[in-house]
């Protein structure tokens, strides 16, 4: 009996030292994988290095390029060509024409006005002229140059001569003689002549040009273009040395077969 009952205790002693262990154990281990998790939920919401914002910054503040201010256009500026109408006592504006184009021979004369009217007074040039350009307020700070625009036949070959003096003329005389002409600042009872490059001043306006057909001007194609064009300087050309502004008129010639 006795010895039951001992034997009873120690098995009820292992016991509660048996659970005594398992639950410690259940506890370390709670607290390991509790441990485990704390650390990786810090590395996890660990703060990222935000990349620089220098580069962008400094983008952002670099100075912004100076576009010089172009010119404000001209209200209510016009160009166009005139001739004199013997039977109408007017100068008429001009328009496309078709010519007889013979060696040595004149072709045409373009005389330019600051207007587009239909027809303008035949009276004085330089009056009429002045007339017409008073009539445009800042018209006295433009210049007057030529472009005159021919083909080849036998290769096809367009040329462009831009004209804002005397010394632009030459290359292509034999084949198109090209004259300029001051009609404004002519003086009364002067041989009327067309302009030399010694005679150039900041006064001076090509107000006409004349075109004479050269001794080989059948190895032109059958039409010509002329083109008046106002300019205030060389801001108003490209690099190639073409117009680039915005007053100009044009007429074409043909030539008559």
């Amino acid at each position: 009996m006795i010895v039951r009952r001992f034997t009873a205790a120690l098995l009820m002693l292992w016991m509660i030292i048996g659970m005594y262990g398992c639950g410690q154990h259940g506890a370390d281990a709670q607290e390991s994988e509790t441990g485990e998790t704390a650390t990786s939920a810090v590395q996890e919401t660990k703060p990222e290095t935000l990349p620089s914002t220098a580069a962008s910054t400094e983008e952002e503040t670099q100075p912004t390029e100076t576009v010089p201010e172009t010119e404000a256009p001209i209200p209510g500026m016009v160009m166009g060509f005139y001739r004199r109408d013997k039977a109408l006592g007017v100068r008429a504006k001009m328009g496309d024409s078709i010519l007889k184009w013979t060696a040595g021979s004149d072709i045409q004369t373009f005389s330019t006005f600051y207007s587009d009217e239909p027809q303008i007074p035949a009276s004085s040039f330089s009056g009429v002229w002045r007339d017409c350009a008073s009539k445009i307020p800042g018209s006295d700070q433009l210049r007057i140059g030529y472009a005159v625009t021919f083909s080849f036949r036998d290769t096809g070959e367009t040329v462009t001569i831009q004209i804002k003096s005397p010394s632009d003329l030459g290359e292509y005389f034999d084949y198109l003689e090209i004259y300029l002409y001051d009609d404004v600042n002519q003086q009364p009872g002067a041989w009327y002549s067309h302009l030399l490059p010694e005679q150039m001043t900041a006064e001076t306006l090509m107000t006409s040009i004349k075109l004479t057909a050269g001794k080989k001007i059948d190895a032109l194609e059958d039409q010509i273009t002329v083109t008046a064009f106002a300019y205030r300087s060389e801001a108003d050309f490209a690099p190639d040395g073409s117009y680039c502004g915005i007053y100009q008129t044009s007429a074409r010639i043909m030539s008559m077969q």
